[in-house]
Protein backbone atom coordinates (compact mmCIF):
# COMPACT_ATOMS: atom_id res chain seq x y z
CA UNK A 1 0.00 0.00 0.00
CA UNK A 2 1.36 3.41 -0.96
CA UNK A 3 2.17 5.76 1.89
CA UNK A 4 -0.27 8.65 2.10
CA UNK A 5 1.46 11.90 1.25
CA UNK A 6 1.39 14.52 3.99
CA UNK A 7 -0.36 17.80 3.18
CA UNK A 8 2.00 20.77 2.89
CA UNK A 9 1.38 24.10 4.56
CA UNK A 10 3.24 27.35 3.99
CA UNK A 11 3.46 30.21 6.47
CA UNK A 12 5.34 33.50 6.61
CA UNK A 13 7.21 34.40 9.79
CA UNK A 14 8.98 37.60 10.83
CA UNK A 15 11.55 37.60 13.62
CA UNK A 16 13.64 40.32 15.22
CA UNK A 17 17.30 40.56 16.16
CA UNK A 18 17.92 42.84 19.12
CA UNK A 19 21.49 43.65 20.17
CA UNK A 20 22.44 45.80 23.11
CA UNK A 21 25.90 46.83 24.30
CA UNK A 22 26.99 45.62 27.72
CA UNK A 23 29.73 46.33 30.21
CA UNK A 24 31.08 43.79 32.63
CA UNK A 25 31.19 44.75 36.29
CA UNK A 26 34.68 43.85 37.51
CA UNK A 27 33.47 43.24 41.08
CA UNK A 28 30.57 40.91 40.25
CA UNK A 29 31.45 39.64 36.77
CA UNK A 30 27.86 40.46 35.75
CA UNK A 31 27.02 42.19 32.47
CA UNK A 32 24.91 45.33 32.66
CA UNK A 33 23.30 47.60 30.07
CA UNK A 34 25.28 50.80 29.42
CA UNK A 35 23.94 52.18 26.14
CA UNK A 36 27.34 52.81 24.60
CA UNK A 37 30.28 51.02 23.04
CA UNK A 38 31.38 47.72 24.45
CA UNK A 39 30.59 44.05 24.17
CA UNK A 40 27.20 43.05 22.84
CA UNK A 41 24.48 40.66 23.84
CA UNK A 42 21.41 39.44 21.98
CA UNK A 43 17.93 38.46 23.18
CA UNK A 44 16.88 34.85 22.47
CA UNK A 45 13.77 32.82 23.29
CA UNK A 46 13.71 29.08 24.01
CA UNK A 47 11.37 27.19 21.69
CA UNK A 48 8.91 24.58 22.98
CA UNK A 49 7.99 22.09 20.27
CA UNK A 50 7.39 18.62 21.69
CA UNK A 51 6.15 17.36 18.32
CA UNK A 52 9.63 18.00 16.89
CA UNK A 53 12.32 16.83 19.36
CA UNK A 54 15.11 18.11 17.10
CA UNK A 55 14.06 21.73 17.70
CA UNK A 56 12.46 21.42 21.15
CA UNK A 57 14.27 23.53 23.79
CA UNK A 58 16.47 25.22 21.17
CA UNK A 59 17.01 28.99 21.20
CA UNK A 60 15.74 31.34 18.49
CA UNK A 61 15.25 35.02 17.72
CA UNK A 62 11.81 36.19 18.95
CA UNK A 63 9.02 36.61 16.41
CA UNK A 64 6.13 34.77 14.87
CA UNK A 65 3.58 34.31 12.12
CA UNK A 66 2.66 37.29 9.96
CA UNK A 67 -1.14 37.61 10.05
CA UNK A 68 -3.28 38.39 7.00
CA UNK A 69 -2.88 42.02 5.85
CA UNK A 70 -0.20 42.61 8.51
CA UNK A 71 3.12 44.27 7.72
CA UNK A 72 6.07 41.99 8.65
CA UNK A 73 7.67 44.75 10.75
CA UNK A 74 4.47 45.17 12.76
CA UNK A 75 4.32 41.39 13.29
CA UNK A 76 7.83 41.51 14.77
CA UNK A 77 6.94 44.32 17.17
CA UNK A 78 3.71 42.56 18.23
CA UNK A 79 5.27 39.11 18.69
CA UNK A 80 8.34 40.53 20.44
CA UNK A 81 6.16 42.19 23.07
CA UNK A 82 3.94 39.11 23.50
CA UNK A 83 6.85 36.67 23.79
CA UNK A 84 9.47 38.67 25.68
CA UNK A 85 7.79 41.68 27.31
CA UNK A 86 10.16 44.09 25.54
CA UNK A 87 8.91 46.89 23.30
CA UNK A 88 10.99 47.19 20.15
CA UNK A 89 10.94 49.06 16.86
CA UNK A 90 11.50 46.97 13.74
CA UNK A 91 13.99 49.23 11.98
CA UNK A 92 15.51 47.52 8.94
CA UNK A 93 14.74 44.23 7.20
CA UNK A 94 17.81 42.09 6.50
CA UNK A 95 18.51 41.01 2.94
CA UNK A 96 18.30 37.27 3.55
CA UNK A 97 15.07 35.26 3.27
CA UNK A 98 15.33 31.89 5.01
CA UNK A 99 13.09 28.89 4.28
CA UNK A 100 12.73 26.11 6.84
CA UNK A 101 11.08 22.77 5.98
CA UNK A 102 9.79 20.82 8.99
CA UNK A 103 7.98 17.49 9.08
CA UNK A 104 5.26 17.41 11.72
CA UNK A 105 3.46 14.11 12.44
CA UNK A 106 0.47 14.99 10.23
CA UNK A 107 1.80 17.59 7.79
CA UNK A 108 4.88 19.22 6.30
CA UNK A 109 5.40 22.92 6.83
CA UNK A 110 7.38 25.35 4.69
CA UNK A 111 8.22 28.38 6.82
CA UNK A 112 9.51 31.46 5.00
CA UNK A 113 11.35 33.69 7.47
CA UNK A 114 12.47 37.32 7.28
CA UNK A 115 14.33 39.17 10.02
CA UNK A 116 14.43 42.79 11.17
CA UNK A 117 17.13 44.71 12.98
CA UNK A 118 15.30 45.99 16.07
CA UNK A 119 15.83 48.90 18.45
CA UNK A 120 14.96 48.55 22.13
CA UNK A 121 12.40 51.24 22.99
CA UNK A 122 12.67 50.79 26.78
CA UNK A 123 14.87 48.65 29.03
CA UNK A 124 11.82 47.96 31.20
CA UNK A 125 10.15 44.61 30.61
CA UNK A 126 6.37 44.32 30.62
CA UNK A 127 4.53 41.31 32.02
CA UNK A 128 3.54 38.72 29.42
CA UNK A 129 0.83 36.08 29.25
CA UNK A 130 1.97 32.43 29.40
CA UNK A 131 3.01 31.21 25.96
CA UNK A 132 2.98 27.47 25.26
CA UNK A 133 5.63 27.93 22.56
CA UNK A 134 8.14 29.87 24.71
CA UNK A 135 10.07 28.17 27.50
CA UNK A 136 12.37 31.00 28.53
CA UNK A 137 13.77 34.35 27.40
CA UNK A 138 17.37 35.37 28.06
CA UNK A 139 20.15 37.75 27.02
CA UNK A 140 23.33 36.09 25.71
CA UNK A 141 26.71 37.70 25.28
CA UNK A 142 27.81 37.12 21.71
CA UNK A 143 30.96 35.18 22.57
CA UNK A 144 29.01 32.88 24.91
CA UNK A 145 26.46 31.71 22.35
CA UNK A 146 26.48 28.02 21.50
CA UNK A 147 25.28 28.28 17.91
CA UNK A 148 24.47 24.58 17.83
CA UNK A 149 21.71 25.27 20.35
CA UNK A 150 20.26 28.08 18.22
CA UNK A 151 17.78 27.15 15.49
CA UNK A 152 18.82 27.27 11.85
CA UNK A 153 17.66 30.58 10.40
CA UNK A 154 18.12 32.44 13.67
CA UNK A 155 21.81 31.46 13.46
CA UNK A 156 22.24 32.97 10.02
CA UNK A 157 20.28 36.15 10.74
CA UNK A 158 22.16 36.74 13.98
CA UNK A 159 25.50 36.44 12.20
CA UNK A 160 24.31 38.53 9.22
CA UNK A 161 23.42 41.45 11.46
CA UNK A 162 26.56 41.15 13.57
CA UNK A 163 28.69 41.35 10.42
CA UNK A 164 26.60 44.25 9.10
CA UNK A 165 27.05 46.20 12.35
CA UNK A 166 30.77 45.43 12.55
CA UNK A 167 30.39 43.30 15.69
CA UNK A 168 33.36 40.97 15.84
CA UNK A 169 32.54 37.29 16.18
CA UNK A 170 35.04 34.82 17.54
CA UNK A 171 35.40 31.47 15.82
CA UNK A 172 33.51 30.01 18.76
CA UNK A 173 32.50 26.83 16.96
CA UNK A 174 35.53 24.98 18.34
CA UNK A 175 34.40 25.64 21.92
CA UNK A 176 31.51 23.20 21.72
CA UNK A 177 31.25 19.72 20.34
CA UNK A 178 28.24 17.92 18.93
CA UNK A 179 29.60 14.41 18.63
CA UNK A 180 28.30 10.89 18.06
CA UNK A 181 30.74 8.04 18.63
CA UNK A 182 30.30 4.67 16.92
CA UNK A 183 32.19 1.42 17.45
CA UNK A 184 32.28 -2.10 16.00
CA UNK A 185 31.63 -4.38 19.01
CA UNK A 186 34.49 -6.61 20.10
CA UNK A 187 32.16 -9.59 20.03
CA UNK A 188 31.08 -9.21 16.41
CA UNK A 189 31.76 -12.19 14.14
CA UNK A 190 33.84 -11.54 11.05
CA UNK A 191 32.38 -12.26 7.65
CA UNK A 192 33.05 -15.85 6.66
CA UNK A 193 36.33 -16.24 4.84
CA UNK A 194 37.44 -12.71 5.56
CA UNK A 195 40.26 -12.69 8.09
CA UNK A 196 40.76 -8.96 7.63
CA UNK A 197 37.29 -8.34 9.06
CA UNK A 198 38.46 -9.87 12.35
CA UNK A 199 40.83 -6.93 12.69
CA UNK A 200 37.97 -4.47 12.42
CA UNK A 201 36.55 -5.36 15.82
CA UNK A 202 36.82 -2.38 18.08
CA UNK A 203 37.15 0.10 15.21
CA UNK A 204 35.77 3.53 16.07
CA UNK A 205 34.09 6.22 14.01
CA UNK A 206 33.24 9.69 15.27
CA UNK A 207 30.93 12.14 13.56
CA UNK A 208 31.03 15.77 14.71
CA UNK A 209 28.74 18.63 13.67
CA UNK A 210 29.87 22.25 14.02
CA UNK A 211 28.83 25.78 13.02
CA UNK A 212 31.45 28.42 12.23
CA UNK A 213 29.94 31.94 12.22
CA UNK A 214 33.00 33.38 10.48
CA UNK A 215 32.33 31.22 7.41
CA UNK A 216 29.45 33.54 6.51
CA UNK A 217 30.77 36.21 4.14
CA UNK A 218 28.23 38.64 2.68
CA UNK A 219 25.01 37.15 1.41
CA UNK A 220 26.20 34.84 -1.36
CA UNK A 221 25.21 31.21 -0.56
CA UNK A 222 27.88 30.00 -2.98
CA UNK A 223 30.61 31.17 -0.63
CA UNK A 224 28.79 30.68 2.67
CA UNK A 225 29.58 27.27 4.08
CA UNK A 226 29.36 27.68 7.85
CA UNK A 227 28.11 24.15 8.62
CA UNK A 228 30.86 21.61 9.15
CA UNK A 229 30.64 17.82 9.35
CA UNK A 230 33.85 16.33 10.71
CA UNK A 231 34.51 12.60 10.58
CA UNK A 232 37.20 10.72 12.45
CA UNK A 233 37.97 7.05 12.13
CA UNK A 234 40.34 5.00 14.21
CA UNK A 235 40.40 1.90 16.37
CA UNK A 236 42.23 -0.23 18.88
CA UNK A 237 45.15 -0.77 16.52
CA UNK A 238 45.28 2.74 15.09
CA UNK A 239 47.63 5.07 16.91
CA UNK A 240 46.60 7.99 14.68
CA UNK A 241 43.12 8.38 13.26
CA UNK A 242 42.00 10.17 10.13
CA UNK A 243 40.07 13.46 10.27
CA UNK A 244 38.11 14.82 7.32
CA UNK A 245 36.05 18.04 7.29
CA UNK A 246 33.13 18.65 4.93
CA UNK A 247 31.64 22.19 4.70
CA UNK A 248 27.98 22.83 3.82
CA UNK A 249 26.02 25.95 2.99
CA UNK A 250 22.95 25.04 5.03
CA UNK A 251 21.85 23.01 8.01
CA UNK A 252 19.51 20.67 6.13
CA UNK A 253 22.05 19.49 3.52
CA UNK A 254 24.61 18.85 6.26
CA UNK A 255 22.14 16.70 8.23
CA UNK A 256 21.22 14.71 5.10
CA UNK A 257 24.92 14.01 4.49
CA UNK A 258 25.31 12.98 8.14
CA UNK A 259 22.34 10.60 7.86
CA UNK A 260 23.95 8.97 4.84
CA UNK A 261 27.16 8.39 6.82
CA UNK A 262 25.25 7.00 9.78
CA UNK A 263 23.29 4.57 7.63
CA UNK A 264 26.58 3.32 6.18
CA UNK A 265 27.96 2.81 9.68
CA UNK A 266 25.08 0.47 10.44
CA UNK A 267 25.74 -1.50 7.25
CA UNK A 268 29.34 -1.93 8.44
CA UNK A 269 28.41 -3.27 11.87
CA UNK A 270 28.81 -0.18 14.04
CA UNK A 271 26.71 0.66 17.07
CA UNK A 272 26.24 4.04 18.73
CA UNK A 273 28.22 4.03 21.98
CA UNK A 274 28.30 7.67 23.11
CA UNK A 275 26.83 11.02 22.08
CA UNK A 276 26.66 14.62 23.21
CA UNK A 277 23.31 15.96 24.37
CA UNK A 278 23.15 18.46 21.50
CA UNK A 279 23.83 15.97 18.69
CA UNK A 280 20.81 16.69 16.46
CA UNK A 281 20.20 13.23 14.96
CA UNK A 282 19.73 11.10 18.08
CA UNK A 283 15.91 11.04 17.87
CA UNK A 284 16.16 10.22 14.16
CA UNK A 285 18.52 7.30 14.89
CA UNK A 286 16.09 5.96 17.49
CA UNK A 287 13.25 6.14 14.97
CA UNK A 288 15.44 4.34 12.42
CA UNK A 289 16.15 1.57 14.91
CA UNK A 290 19.91 2.22 14.87
CA UNK A 291 21.69 -0.08 17.38
CA UNK A 292 22.50 1.92 20.50
CA UNK A 293 24.67 0.49 23.27
CA UNK A 294 23.46 2.06 26.49
CA UNK A 295 25.10 1.86 29.90
CA UNK A 296 23.17 -1.26 30.85
CA UNK A 297 24.07 -3.28 27.76
CA UNK A 298 27.08 -5.24 26.60
CA UNK A 299 28.39 -6.12 23.15
CA UNK A 300 26.66 -9.50 23.46
CA UNK A 301 23.29 -7.89 24.18
CA UNK A 302 23.45 -5.79 21.03
CA UNK A 303 24.70 -8.59 18.76
CA UNK A 304 21.27 -9.69 17.39
CA UNK A 305 20.68 -6.17 16.03
CA UNK A 306 23.83 -6.14 13.93
CA UNK A 307 24.11 -7.08 10.26
CA UNK A 308 26.66 -9.46 8.78
CA UNK A 309 28.83 -6.61 7.67
CA UNK A 310 30.81 -6.57 4.47
CA UNK A 311 33.70 -4.54 3.16
CA UNK A 312 34.22 -0.93 4.13
CA UNK A 313 35.72 0.71 1.09
CA UNK A 314 34.20 4.12 1.82
CA UNK A 315 34.80 4.64 5.51
CA UNK A 316 35.36 8.39 5.68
Amino acid sequence: MATKKKPTKSIHVAIGCLFRPVSQDASTGQASFIGGEGHYEVLLAKRREQQLPEIDNKWELPGGKVEANEAPGHAVEREFLEETGYRVRAKTQLARVFTVVRDYPDFRQNTHVVCFHCDLMSPKKAETKPNSKIGDVAWFQIDDIDFLKVLAGSREFLVDLAVQLGIKLQSAWYKTTSLAEFRVPLSILPKKGGAKHQDRRGRQYNLIIQFDPNAIAGFDPEVQKPYLMVTHRGGLRRKVGQNLTYPFADHRSMLEAAKKRIRKRREHGYVLTRWDADFPLIEWMKQEGFPILDQNQTDVDIQPLLPSFGGEQDDN
